[in-house]
């Protein structure tokens, strides 16, 4: 009799646990600590693996003029080395695990993230949480790293599409930092030390920019209590996020055109659109699909298909947190350019 009051005793424990998190739906669970960090679980019971992410509030866009492309530089340095593990032991950690650990930059997000087998994401948890709070930022290190950049910097303006992409956002939006690369410039990366980068972490890099998601076969109270041990000292600050300029209505077509050595023609066009949590989005991320996505849609179609004046024809939705844009792509010849043109323009609005 006392062991089965035991057990119904444990059981209840581990549910009381688990409703310090509130359940958005079967298996999914979201809690926010104290200090502003927000941890969201997805239970997958039968899943092998589990991905462990910390998605950092610090995209390109909240970077100051003198700070072009350091959003970026961080994400490469951070796993340079922690105070306890060095220069190719972060990386390690995950690797030897059967894992892999990686890292991305965004407009509005920096996301550091492993995937390795689920019995072992306490060690994702603990590796990338030491790099995104204990890295040392070695002045040798962000020397290196900083070729490294540059390299990609000089690979990317040697990419015709790329830099398509970078002067359509450029001409598309006049004063909303959407317009800048998220790499930087040649300049702007040479110029980084690691004051810089300190001063940057100091205003970015705190509790209530910081969520933690973890996918895989998990116990959401166990994920929250050791997020929970490893972040729950942090102190919120403030939010460091300063007001964006807002791009103002598009009133006019504007048009721009580049001159490059290239086999084939490249044609680009956008339309502005919505923002992420506007109700109309999922409506243009639908139509979007039915215009450029893959060789049934309508744009591809018609385009390539039936009219032969493209090689290659596609349409994305892009969606930030602020207002983006619908984009069609395109590969053809240049006497072609101005009849495909017409034909794209006729496909979107008849």
């Amino acid at each position: 009799m006392k062991r089965s009051l035991l057990l119904i005793l444990t059981i209840m424990v581990l549910m009381t646990t688990k409703t310090n998190a509130t359940m958005l739906k079967p298996n999914l669970y979201k809690t926010t600590l104290d200090n502003g960090l927000t941890t969201i679980v997805k239970e997958v019971p039968d899943g092998k693996v589990a991905t462990v992410q910390i998605w950092v509030k610090a995209g390109s866009i909240y970077e100051d003029d003198n700070e072009h492309g350091i959003t970026h530089l961080i994400e490469h340095m951070i796993f340079k080395g922690t105070k306890t593990r060095g220069a190719g032991e972060v990386a390690a950690a995950i690797e030897e695990k059967g894992g892999q650990i990686n890292a991305y930059t965004s407009y509005e997000y920096t996301v550091y993230h492993a995937t390795l087998p689920s019995r072992y994401w306490r060690t994702a948890m603990d590796v990338l949480s030491d790099a995104v709070l204990n890295s040392v930022f070695d002045a040798k290190e962000l020397e290196r790293e900083k070729k490294v950049v540059l390299e990609e910097v000089r690979m990317r303006n040697d990419q015709p599409q790329v830099k398509l992409f970078q002067s359509l956002i450029s001409t598309a939006y006049r004063v909303h930092p959407y317009r800048l690369p998220v790499i930087g410039t040649a300049e702007s990366v040479s110029s980084f030390t690691r004051d810089d980068i300190l001063k940057y972490l100091a205003k970015h890099y705190h509790s209530n920019n910081f969520t933690v998601v973890v996918v895989g076969a998990v116990h959401a109270d166990q994920v929250i209590k050791k997020v929970r041990e490893i972040f729950g000292g942090l102190k919120a600050q403030k939010n460091g996020l300063d007001k964006l300029p807002v791009e103002p209505a598009q009133k006019t077509f504007r048009q721009f055109a580049l001159e490059e050595d290239v086999n084939q023609a490249q044609l680009a066009l956008a339309f502005p659109t919505t923002s992420f949590n506007d109700p109309d989005t999922p409506v243009i991320d639908v139509i979007s699909g039915i215009l450029g996505h893959g060789d049934t849609s309508r744009l591809y179609n018609q385009l390539r298909n039936k009219q032969g004046l493209v090689y290659r024809i596609s349409a994305s939705s892009f969606t930030p947190k602020y207002p983006g844009l619908l984009e069609v792509t395109a590969t053809l010849d240049n006497d072609k350019i101005k009849a495909a043109l017409q034909s794209t323009l006729t496909e979107l609005f008849n």
